[in-house]
C-alpha cells in the first residue's frame, strides 16, 4: 500500500494513478488519511457491478413511494431551442 500527500498526489497525478493500478494508494490530507484510490478491476470484485441511478433508488428501504417506470413507452421530447438564438 503506498501513501503520498494531497500535494504529491496534485503534482503527480497521473504517477499515482499507474501506481494504483498495482496496489492502493492512500492519500492524506494533513497528515491524516482522507482518500484511497484502488483500481476499477479491484472496486467491481469488491463491491459488485455499478448500479444505474434508477436501480438504486428502487433498491433503498424508504417510506416513498416510487412510480414504475416503462423505459418502452417513454416518449422523448425535443426541447424547443428556437428561441434561444
Amino acid at each position: 500500500m503506498a501513501i503520498v500527500t494531497s500535494r504529491e498526489f496534485n503534482q503527480n497525478s497521473s504517477l499515482v494513478q499507474r501506481q494504483a493500478e498495482k496496489e492502493h494508494v492512500i492519500i492524506t490530507k494533513r497528515g491524516k488519511p482522507n482518500l484511497v484510490i484502488l483500481s476499477f478491476e479491484e472496486y467491481q470484485a469488491k463491491y459488485g457491478k455499478p448500479k444505474t441511478l434508477w436501480e438504486a433508488i428502487q433498491g433503498c428501504d424508504t417510506d416513498v413511494e416510487l412510480p414504475e417506470f416503462d423505459r418502452q413507452s417513454f416518449q422523448f421530447k425535443e426541447p424547443d431551442i428556437s428561441e434561444w438564438e
